[in-house]
């Protein structure tokens, strides 16, 4: 594995774990949908500390990637339930755990990305944080929006997930013929994801909200 991805991979742990630690400050006045999203953190946190250590034992890891894509895509998208999306919340978990199985046991090979399951959950959380900005601009309930934590966690949503899912479509190919600049894009992104998320939790008060 190249040196600069090996960077990258760390830079995205040391992020990972100073999110983690504003975490453990702020877990206590933690909504419980933060809670949630403190939870994926944790997972997300162990999954790239097993691919960086698999970067200089040569392991492969695609399997504890995929399997981590799909406890993100059920985090995320009980999170947004918990955020107004609980009609939705039921087919949107159906179309991607369905789409999960199909493409799990009847396509894909092994030690590939699970690139179709992986983009239907990027389209339905790009849909969701959509549907979140929309609300929240027609009650217009919030007052200062630099302050409010869950604008914060849907840009990184947003961002991340609209900004990558040309990359979930083509990760197989990406990597098959070794085209890793273009996959430092996605790694460039997942840092602003974790640096929006930061600041969420860092704007929480010392009160529940």
């Amino acid at each position: 594995m190249l040196d600069f991805t090996k960077f990258y991979l760390v830079a995205i742990l040391i992020i990972q774990l100073g999110v983690v630690l504003i975490g453990v400050k702020k877990y206590n006045s933690f909504s419980f949908a933060l809670k949630v999203l403190y939870y994926l953190l944790l997972a997300s946190f162990v999954a790239n500390s097993i691919s960086l250590i698999s970067a200089f034992v040569d392991f492969e890891t695609l399997g504890i990637v995929n399997i981590y894509s799909v406890i993100e895509g059920i985090f995320l998208l009980y999170y947004f339930a918990l955020q107004g999306e609980r009609k939705l919340f039921p087919w949107a978990l159906f179309i991607f755990l369905s789409t999960t199985l199909v493409e799990w046991i009847g396509f894909a090979k092994e030690n590939q990305f699970l690139e179709f399951a992986v983009v239907v959950e990027s389209c339905l959380l790009v849909i969701f944080a959509l549907r979140f900005f929309a609300r929240m601009l027609g009650e217009m309930k919030v007052g200062h929006l630099s302050n409010y934590p869950y604008f914060w966690v849907n840009c990184a949503v947003l961002v991340y997930f609209a900004a990558c899912v040309f990359l979930f479509a083509f990760g197989n190919l990406i990597m098959d013929n070794g085209l890793l600049l273009l996959w430092h894009v996605h790694n460039f992104f997942h840092l602003i994801y974790l640096l929006l998320i930061a600041i969420a939790f860092w704007k929480v008060r010392s009160i529940k909200i």
